[in-house]
């Protein structure tokens, strides 16, 4: 796959969602329905102000301090409704995880090559 030359940077203070990767499923087998993957420069649900995380336990980044995570809507990451997936260590993890949810996806192309 060819990325495209628009790369989809979103910042909060110090957090950065990076959309990597965007597609469409369909319900029922007729209506598309959008699902995106983003890159976050740090682990949701660690820095969630509700204690998802226990003592002791570190955020969950990547070699390149990332992680990525499936959403099921369109636009912006920090803006969006509901909340994200698991995060993962690569972009394949979580297009597997999103591919075993709904069994098939068309992704498009890449927004970026930087990408684990």
């Amino acid at each position: 796959m060819q990325p495209s030359s628009i790369e989809h940077i979103e910042t909060r203070d110090n957090q950065q969602a990076r959309l990597i990767i965007d597609g469409r499923w369909f319900y029922d087998a007729i209506k598309p329905m959008p699902v995106q993957v983003f890159a976050l420069n740090f682990d949701y649900y660690y820095d969630l102000d509700e204690g998802y995380h226990e003592e002791g336990q570190t955020p969950q980044l990547n070699d390149q301090g990332e992680q990525y995570v499936v959403v099921w809507y369109e636009g912006k990451f920090f803006n969006g409704p509901g909340f994200p997936s698991t995060g993962y260590m690569t972009l394949n993890e979580a297009k597997d995880y999103a591919t075993s949810v709904v069994q098939e996806i068309e992704w498009n192309e890449p927004f970026t090559s930087n990408y684990r």
